[in-house]
């Protein structure tokens, strides 16, 4: 963890809500990154992922994830899965300290932070996503 720590791996996001370690980045050329996230109690944020999709786990602790489109929420747990990519404006809230493992394609570089709309820039070539195949 002190190598990691010391690349610069180790930052805040969720507008200083949370942290993430970034396990894999673009740098390692894999189309895909890995990263480890831990928010705290009773924060929130909006999000936007349009330039990526993403995937997590949780491993521990429940949040709320809330389509801004539909209105639709999902209380996860331990175990509990959600994707999100270009069409899908959501809320997190984090209902208990919460940890998760995150996966992005395109690949992140490590250093990005939330826009205005909770995005990400461009990292790289948008794949098609669910359903596409």
């Amino acid at each position: 963890m002190e190598q990691i720590e010391a690349e610069g791996r180790v930052i805040s996001i969720g507008y200083g809500k949370a942290t993430a370690v970034r396990l894999l980045t673009k740098a390692d050329g894999l189309n895909f990154s890995i990263s480890e996230a831990r928010g705290s109690k009773a924060g929130a944020s909006t999000l936007w992922y349009k330039n990526h999709w993403e995937g997590n786990l949780v491993l521990e602790g429940s949040l709320e994830v809330t389509d801004k489109t539909t209105g639709e929420a999902h209380l996860l747990g331990p175990g509990g899965l959600y994707l999100v990519g270009p069409g899908d404006p959501h809320h997190l809230k984090t209902l208990t300290d919460v940890h998760a493992i995150s996966v992005f394609d395109p690949p992140l570089t490590g250093k990005e932070d939330h826009d205005a709309d909770g995005a990400y820039p461009p990292t790289g070539s948008l794949p098609p996503g669910p359903g596409a195949v």
